[in-house]
C-alpha cells in the first residue's frame, strides 16, 4: 500500500514538475518522446514491453498455424478443389492485379486424358480405402458380437 502510494505520488509529483516546465509550449505534447527532460520512464518502458511483445507474433505464422489446426480439425473437408475454385474466383474478381504472379503451366491441359485418368485413379484408391474401413469395423462388430455370445454361453 505504501509502496503503491508513493509511486502515485511520485509520477504525480513529476507530471507536475514536466509540465511547469513545458508549460508554454503548445508544439508537442507534454509526454512527448522528444523532449529534451525526460523525468517519466514509465511510458518509455510500457512502449518498449508492448513492441517486446508484438515483435515476436508475426501474422503470418499466426496464419499458418491458424491453417494449419483447421486441416488436422477439419481433415479433407478443409482445403478441397470446391474451396480453391472460390479463392481463384475471389482473387480474380477483387485483386484482379495478383494475376501477373499466378504460377502457370505452359502444358497444362485440364482436359487432357491423362489428368482424366488421375483423377478417377485417387477416386478408386479413396473409394477403396472407405470400403476397407467400412469392412474393418463390420468385422470388429462381429468380434465384439462374439465375445459377448462366448461369455453369456455357459460351458
Amino acid at each position: 500500500m505504501a509502496l503503491g502510494l508513493y509511486s502515485m505520488v511520485t509520477r504525480l509529483v513529476l507530471f507536475i514538475v514536466t509540465i511547469s516546465i513545458h508549460i508554454g509550449r503548445i508544439d508537442k505534447p507534454v509526454l512527448d518522446k522528444d523532449l529534451k527532460l525526460q523525468l517519466d520512464k514509465y511510458p518509455i518502458l510500457f512502449r518498449q514491453d508492448l513492441l517486446s511483445g508484438e515483435a515476436h507474433r508475426h501474422p503470418y505464422l499466426d496464419r499458418l498455424g491458424t491453417l494449419y489446426m483447421m486441416k488436422l480439425r477439419y481433415g479433407s473437408q478443409f482445403a478441397n478443389t470446391a474451396g480453391a475454385a472460390w479463392r481463384l474466383l475471389f482473387v480474380a474478381a477483387l485483386m484482379p492485379w495478383l494475376r501477373q504472379h499466378r504460377i502457370r503451366d505452359e502444358n497444362f491441359d485440364a482436359s487432357s486424358h491423362e489428368l482424366q485418368a488421375r483423377i478417377d485413379s485417387i477416386k478408386k484408391e479413396e473409394n477403396e480405402k472407405t470400403m476397407l474401413k467400412a469392412i474393418l469395423e463390420e468385422s470388429n462388430e462381429d468380434e465384439n458380437i462374439y465375445k459377448q455370445n462366448k461369455q453369456t454361453i455357459p460351458q
